[in-house]
């Protein structure tokens, strides 16, 4: 029997993820990690800075130098996320695309509910269930 991990990056459909960001440095590699974190493993990230200022570029691009999955773009001038996932759209190489926010945090078998290891799915769109994390303001 194949390892899961080893099939679902050979045989199953890409899936890409796009992230945009802004100053989330605080955030991000949680983010990021719930990605990494996925059963389902045929899957890239591109993460599409909006000219950040934190350090929040300098931290992705450390994190990528140990996950070739994961490339980090930053755009000439700070426009929204709304271009930033549109710009991540035009990179995505992936069957199916799923967006998330860089404070956004996915449970470990979030894509299996979206059908992305059966190719024979017709569904152009599914739902992921995700969780978002909020901090207490003090």
């Amino acid at each position: 029997m194949k390892d899961p991990v080893s099939f679902a990056r050979s045989e199953a459909p890409l899936v890409s993820v796009i992230i945009p960001s802004y100053n989330k440095r605080d955030y991000i590699v949680d983010t990021i990690a719930s990605v990494q974190a996925q059963t389902y493993g045929n899957w890239e990230l591109l993460v599409v800075d909006d000219v950040s200022t934190d350090g929040t570029v300098d931290l992705i691009r450390e994190i990528a130098k140990s996950d070739p999955r994961i490339s980090v773009d930053v755009v000439d001038k700070n426009s929204g996320a709304n271009r930033c996932r549109n710009y991540g759209l035009a990179k995505a190489k992936g069957h199916y695309v799923i967006f998330l926010d860089a404070d956004d945090q996915l449970a470990p078998h979030a894509w299996h509910s979206c059908k992305c290891n059966d190719p024979h799915q017709g569904s152009g769109y599914g739902r992921v269930h995700h969780a978002r994390i909020q901090a207490s303001v003090r």
